[in-house]
């Protein structure tokens, strides 16, 4: 959209925050978020999408957030590349490039939505991003919890441990969680 105004990049912007925040969250495996930080990255996107605006931005609201994701697969790719130039732990690496590889995975999925009709893409995208704005509305825990294991495939003991809990207690955000959930979806259902 060529000559958008400041007011509807802004309105664009924080219809997308919370879905690219998601997308980064997922996207990052949980062992490498000590070493960079999903907020940064969804702030660099978010930078470099004002930048580039008036250049890449699409016409639809498909275009505009196909061409964000792909934005913030790219930001999380070159994390990673930084991520694995600077580490130095001998020791370590094999887990850590476990990590990096399961991230790249992920960055794969999230661009590989994009094959499918546009009417679903629409569909598909208008649904996860009430799905992320529901999930951003979560506590940190509750949120932190849901993503370990809706999207990282972790055990309730691997959540526990990771939150400084036990496995019932990683059960009981979990459980929560998904009760205010469905519940905010419910209640933005059309």
């Amino acid at each position: 959209m060529p000559g958008a105004t400041l007011d509807s990049q802004n309105a664009i912007f924080t219809r997308y925050r919370g879905y690219l925040k998601l997308a980064a969250a997922i996207g990052i495996d949980p062992r490498l978020r000590d070493k960079f930080d999903a907020s940064d990255i969804v702030q660099e996107t978010l930078f470099e999408a004002v930048r580039d605006w008036d250049r890449h931005a699409g016409s639809s609201e498909e275009e505009r957030l196909a061409w964000l994701r792909r934005m913030l697969a790219n930001n999380l790719l070159d994390g990673v590349r930084r991520f694995r130039a600077e580490k130095r732990d001998i020791g370590r690496e094999r887990s850590l490039e476990e990590s990096v590889q399961a991230t790249i995975g992920r960055i794969g999925d999230l661009l590989a939505a994009q094959s499918s009709t546009p009417s679903c893409r629409a569909m598909r995208d208008e649904r996860d991003l009430r799905i992320a704005d529901a999930v951003a509305a979560l506590p940190d825990e509750q949120r932190e919890a849901v993503i370990l294991q809706r999207w990282h495939g972790w055990s309730l003991a691997e959540i526990g441990a990771h939150l400084g809990k036990s496995a019932e207690a990683a059960a009981g955000l979990i459980f929560r969680a998904q009760r205010t959930l469905h519940r905010t979806l419910a209640e933005l259902a059309p």
